[in-house]
């Protein structure tokens, strides 16, 4: 009582009272000194003070017993709140055994008594974490029911105890998973090689098979509960449920196996791809956006694939088919024409390839540079990290007139460059490993030109994207593109020299990756005055860059029966090269079929990935942040090779299960 504030004030009230009439009975013998008067007062006052004593006794002894009886009546309702409370509750002590439940809470688990339970036996949950907060929430499922379990503790400095209160969120838990499932997805999907599959097609067997590739399609959607439109011949709109793209996904998109199997008469293989759209809120708009972008995606990567776009990014299923070559030139000569525009609106050029760059990516770089320097305009080639067969081209152009002064380095690029400059990028797209990422973010004007497969990290803003996966090299689409461009007069020997290097190094020696157009354009390349005998001088290698290759695939392990896996700590300055021909090396061994090469080059390991084309080497290492193309690929990783080793054997082993699996 004496904590109470009105105790306190009225205490004080009483105390000034009494000084009042202490004073009052004093004052007559001070005055006048009539000691009767003092005495008459002084007894007055003495008993007021009994008085007030003994009232004040009483009365704060009837508060406490009013406190004590509400108190009481108080932890007697809590505690009938408590049992028939309409929730499971559960207390525990630290070591998880159950102290008290209510009848709700026996129910549940079907308890007799309290005798040694413990709720580590009752659940799979850590007690100790459940202890660690002073309050949290977790999700349980017990016997297909959905409870939040919401722990709160009790005088946890005292005794440690939590108390446990079971909300069952079974009836949300179902509506959010219905409400889940039956949230619409969008799907775009394109016969990749309508025009070349009828080009090939006897007439009296393409409405056959067109017919049938159509039935089997539609089949498909039906089956999974889609509505599907056909908006153009060869294209399809198609709009299921989540439930049923996970059903899919469960499948490996096996629709993509079963068109490419269809077989009637037709000479080449008919492959679709498909861009799926999902988790933009219902938004069937933004879903149709996103199809549409998995769909350039897929078709970006070869074709013959199904890609998912969702909140997370890109997913990839199948992709396993080589590219097929497209015949028609028009894409180019449109191409050509767009370069040529922005080109000449542009008040500088400066072009670059990725880092450490190849000869494919230099003669790229070189043919673009001799198109702008054709149409007047100031143009400069961004090389600063390259190799040794690279070096001996850039040495032999900075002694001619033309190309003297074109090659800049990174720090001089930054200090030129201004957003009306025209950067042109050849042979790769992402951003990340071009010679220079920081000339990206400065100019408004990028031309991509490349053929690998693409990846989810492709350079987005660029005003012109001239993407050909199933060019054999940045060179052959340069060469294809200048062609269109000033007559070809841009290509003089030394430049059509280098165009044909790049093309001769991606497609090995005309082995791989090799189609038609690939041999046109060396075909025309050798009109304009190729000399076969400067490109066999310019792959030639030293006694020392040899050595080091035969050492590279003379320690190779053969993993699976079938895969070469290789690795040198040679410290040559041009070991990159050295590794990715020693990968090309190994393909010569009989009974190899891929191949895979390390190096260390500023504490990162390079992995260069090779195949004969029955292993998609791309999707090999696009699992551990690699890329490429089906038979040419590579990627980088922050660690030493024997770590590098054990990741590169799980991403083969997914490929093969990922593939069994499909």
């Amino acid at each position: 009582m004496k904590n109470k504030p009105f105790a306190f004030l009225f205490k004080t009230t009483t105390a000034v009272f009494l000084v009042v009439v202490f004073v009052l009975a004093v004052m007559p013998l001070i005055i006048t000194g009539d000691v009767a008067q003092f005495l008459l007062g002084f007894a007055i006052w003495i008993g007021l003070t009994v008085y007030c004593f003994l009232t004040e006794s009483k009365r704060e002894k009837a508060l406490q017993e009013y406190i004590q009886n509400l108190s009481f009546y108080a932890d007697e309702a809590g505690r009938n709140s408590l049992v028939s409370l309409p929730l499971p509750i559960s207390v525990l002590n630290t070591d998880g055994s159950v102290i008290w439940y209510n009848e709700l809470f026996r129910e549940i688990f079907e308890l007799d008594g309290l005798q040694d339970v413990n709720f580590n036996d009752l659940l799979d949950v850590d007690v100790n974490k459940l202890m660690e907060n002073t309050s949290s929430e977790k999700k349980i499922v017990f016997k297909g029911k959905h409870y939040k379990l919401v722990v709160n503790h009790v005088d946890r400095n005292k005794s440690n105890l939590a108390v446990l209160y079971w909300i069952d969120d079974t009836k949300f838990e179902n509506l959010k998973t219905s409400f889940e499932n039956s949230r619409p997805v969008v799907c775009s999907l394109t016969i990749d090689n309508y025009e070349e599959v009828m080009q090939h097609t006897e007439d009296d067997t393409k409405t056959v098979l067109i017919g049938t590739v159509e039935k089997k399609i539609t089949d498909w959607a039906i089956e999974n509960q889609g509505a599907i439109k056909k908006i153009e011949r060869d294209k399809f709109f198609i709009v299921f449920s989540s439930l049923q793209l996970r059903k899919v996904i469960e499948s490996k998109f096996t629709i993509l196996d079963e068109v490419r199997n269809i077989s009637l008469g037709n000479k080449i293989p008919v492959t679709i791809s498909m861009g799926i759209g999902t988790g933009a809120d219902n938004n069937i708009y933004a879903d149709d956006i996103s199809a549409r972008n998995a769909l350039n995606m897929a078709l970006g990567r070869g074709g013959d694939q199904a890609v998912i776009k969702n909140e997370d990014g890109f997913k990839y299923f199948g992709g396993n088919s080589k590219e097929l070559e497209k015949y028609t030139r028009v894409k180019t000569r449109v191409m050509a024409y767009a370069l040529k525009q922005l080109i000449n609106q542009s008040e500088q050029v400066m072009i670059m390839g990725h880092k450490n760059a190849d000869l494919d990516s230099f003669g790229a770089a070189i043919g673009m540079c001799s198109a702008a320097l054709e149409e007047g305009k100031p143009s400069f080639v961004v090389l600063e990290t390259s190799n040794s067969y690279t070096n001996k081209l850039k040495n032999q152009f900075e002694k001619t007139e033309k190309f003297g002064g074109v090659f800049i380095n990174r720090e001089t690029a930054l200090s030129r460059i201004t957003p009306e400059t025209l950067l042109i990028i050849v042979d790769v797209f992402k951003p990340i490993i071009t010679e220079e990422p920081q000339l990206i973010e400065r100019t408004n004007n990028i031309v991509v030109i490349d053929h690998h497969r693409k990846s989810s990290d492709f350079i987005e803003n660029a005003s012109l994207t001239y993407h050909e996966p199933s060019a054999s090299s940045a060179c052959e689409m340069v060469t294809e593109l200048l062609q269109y461009m000033n007559d070809g007069k841009s290509i003089t020997k030394n430049v059509a020299e280098a165009l044909f290097a790049g093309i001769e190094l991606d497609t090995k020696g005309f082995s791989f990756k090799t189609g038609v157009r690939t041999f046109e354009a060396a075909a025309y390349l050798r009109r304009r005055g190729v000399d076969a005998t400067n490109i066999k001088v310019l792959f030639q290698t030293g006694r020392t860059e040899y050595a080091i290759r035969s050492e590279i695939v003379k320690s190779a392990e053969i993993y699976n029966g079938f895969i070469a896996i290789s690795s040198t700590d040679s410290d040559y300055e041009d070991i990159q090269s050295l590794t990715a021909a020693a990968a090309d090396d190994l393909l010569d061994i009989e009974g190899i079929v891929a191949s895979f090469t390390m190096c260390r080059v500023n504490n990162i390991t390079h992995i260069s990935g090779r195949s004969l084309g029955n292993i998609n080497v791309q999707m090999i290492l696009e699992l551990i942040g690699g890329g490429g193309h089906h038979v040419v690929a590579g990627a980088q990783l922050e660690c030493r090779f024997e770590e590098a080793k054990t990741i590169l054997k799980q991403a083969i082993d997914e490929y093969f299960e990922n593939n069994r699996k499909g």
